[in-house]
């Protein structure tokens, strides 16, 4: 199995779409012909199209071969300077999914230092994240701590290599 990561661009917004509708259905325990709420698809979208234009969100695709294998995104925000974070510059680790054919491989894992390291080459001193039951023992072994609803990483202060 070659597994290769690549960042998405705006040629990607269908398979992007698609993954995040994907993704929801998994973490919402839906089926894949349940009901989405009208106009969703279209809102990740564009969603999508704005965010990627504007850089203020990265969208990792993980391939084999020509197949999805997984995604991961970070959002790039900025916030009101606090003593914790005075450049008020942090990331939200969004869309963390992997196909059910290739989990247990460590694909997640991956996805998080290519996410964290981007966060870290733009600044960003702490990463969040929601998660669920099924996600929660991978983030805390990487290193992230609960909050009441999120868990977050204090990232170093220097740029990492990734």
């Amino acid at each position: 199995m070659e597994l290769t990561f690549r960042t998405a661009g705006i040629g990607d917004l269908e398979l992007l779409t698609e993954s995040r509708l994907r993704a929801i259905r998994t973490y919402r325990h839906l089926s894949e012909t349940a009901a989405l709420p009208h106009g969703l698809p279209d809102a990740v979208r564009d969603y999508y199209r704005q965010a990627l234009a504007s850089g203020s969100h990265i969208a990792l695709l993980a391939l084999v071969g020509e197949r999805l294998a997984a995604t991961g995104g970070l959002d790039l925000r900025r916030e009101m300077p606090s003593y914790h974070n005075p450049a008020g510059l942090s990331g939200h680790i969004m869309n963390i999914w992997t196909d059910p054919a290739f989990r247990g491989r460590g694909i997640a894992w991956r996805m998080l230092d290519l996410l964290t390291a981007a966060a870290c080459e733009r600044g960003c001193l702490t990463v969040s994240l929601h998660t669920t039951a099924m996600g929660r023992p991978l983030y805390q072994r990487y290193g992230f701590t609960a909050t009441d609803d999120e868990m977050e990483l204090e990232l170093p202060a220097e740029k990492s290599e990734p």
